[in-house]
């Protein structure tokens, strides 16, 4: 109102609805209180904003350091079931080598038993 007064070419004594300088400058005065308060409720959901995006940023960190190291586990422990699986594989193919060596014994055995019970009857 007092700018709209000032621009008008005059100080305002009164107003177009009949209040004084006091009232304007009053009606100012709440007006920028109204503001900083305002100001004040913004900058502290600013800081809030800020420590809340802070600990998002920490927990986004933490997972992803955790998943690295879920992820270095799980490549150590494919190397290790890797390397198991070559082993059984090779003792498979020494047993496979040693079957016709097992049905010699095998035979050997059951020779060496009827000879004894041979013997035996004798």
């Amino acid at each position: 109102r007092l700018a709209a007064a000032k621009a008008g070419g005059h100080e305002p004594q009164a107003d177009a609805e009949g209040g004084t300088l006091e009232a304007v400058q009053a009606e100012w005065a709440r007006e920028r209180d109204e503001l900083v308060a305002q100001a004040e409720e913004a900058e502290d959901a600013r800081v809030r904003a800020e420590e809340k995006f802070a600990k998002i940023k920490a927990l986004l960190q933490k997972a992803v350091e955790t998943r690295k190291e879920m992820q270095a586990e799980v490549e150590e422990r494919t190397q290790e079931a890797e390397g198991l699986r070559a082993e059984l594989e090779a003792a498979r193919a020494r047993l496979h080598e040693a079957e016709p060596q097992v049905a010699q014994v095998e035979t050997l055995r059951r020779c060496e038993t009827a000879l004894a019970q041979d013997l035996a009857v004798a």
